[in-house]
């Protein structure tokens, strides 16, 4: 038997799932897994790309390059992409000063 897990994961909420609603408590809880972990591992998320593009980023111009940092697994990557993406930038703020607001 083949291990068939990579970088790529599916634990933020699934859509169409009333008993877990994809919404800002869940954006929260799916962030703190990944404290103190490279922010590109809490993106790497099928889930989380879906929910991003459905209420923050643009799923025509975001969402494509976001799939091609995590593709690449480059977190530079990923902040000179979003560098002119509001949500995407707040997101990163988040994660350098470690969710001191949370």
């Amino acid at each position: 038997m083949v291990n068939h897990e990579g970088p790529l994961s599916c634990v933020f909420e699934i859509e169409n799932r009333p008993e877990h609603p994809q919404n800002m408590a869940a954006l929260k809880r799916h962030l703190l897994q990944f404290k103190g972990k490279p922010f590109l591992l809490a993106v790497t998320d099928f889930h989380f790309i879906r929910y991003l593009g459905k209420e923050f980023l643009s799923p025509e111009t975001d969402i494509p390059a976001l799939c091609e940092a995590v593709k690449y697994v480059a977190f530079p990557f990923v902040v000179c992409c979003f560098a002119q993406s509001q949500f995407l930038s707040t997101l990163v703020k988040i994660w350098t000063n470690r969710f001191a607001f949370f």
